[in-house]
């Protein structure tokens, strides 16, 4: 179950498992997710399983922009569980649990690119399979991309001077990092940004 699951997440929002496990915003939601997705998979055909699927999806990613699994994670496991199965067989929107309902699309503006919000982000950035903006090459973490690293926009070395930047002691924020090819990253390395626009 957990490697269909897996499968799933790869295929569906670029979480790219079969590659690493650097995208995963919170490994605690595989456990109760994997049960309910077994059961969808083994009972349900057409469009209510596409319907099924898609509430999955939302509580993948609703977990992840709503800090869902960040305390009391095996009670909140067990009760999403039961809470998603209900929601699913019944088909009635008026079953979404109400934490999941409540999620909603925080401001990215210094979300750390390696939380559970920027986790999501990057998965999603992932499966749009991105262009090089120098070479015009696939960029990401998937098979059929060109070797790919997550880039600073503004190197560590700009940022304390940055006017506005909040964390002066962080360039690994969500927004100030894209994904390029490794010899993309290399040529641009400690450059001043200025010299990147194209």
């Amino acid at each position: 179950m957990l490697n269909s699951l897996g499968k799933f997440l790869s295929d569906r929002l670029g979480v790219a498992l079969n590659v690493t496990g650097d995208l995963v915003p919170y490994d605690a939601i595989f456990p109760p997710m994997a049960v309910v997705y077994g059961e969808v998979e083994s009972k349900m055909k057409g469009k209510v399983l596409q319907q099924a699927l898609r509430k999955l999806l939302r509580w993948f990613v609703g977990a992840a922009l709503a800090g869902h699994y960040q305390r009391s994670t095996h009670d909140r496991q067990v009760k999403d569980r039961k809470e998603m199965l209900e929601w699913i067989r019944a088909d009635e929107d008026s079953l979404e649990p109400q934490w999941l309902k409540e999620a909603t699309i925080p401001s990215l503006l210094g979300v750390d690119a390696g939380s559970a919000r920027g986790k999501i982000c990057r998965c999603l950035m992932n499966k749009k399979t991105l262009l090089d903006p120098l070479t015009g090459m696939k960029v990401g973490i998937q098979a059929g991309t060109r070797p790919t690293h997550l880039h600073h926009i503004f190197p560590k070395k700009f940022v304390p001077n940055l006017e506005g930047w909040t964390d002066r002691d962080s360039a690994d924020l969500l927004l100030n990092m894209m994904y390029v090819e490794q010899t993309t990253n290399a040529s641009w390395l400690r450059e001043d940004p200025r010299l990147q626009v194209i």
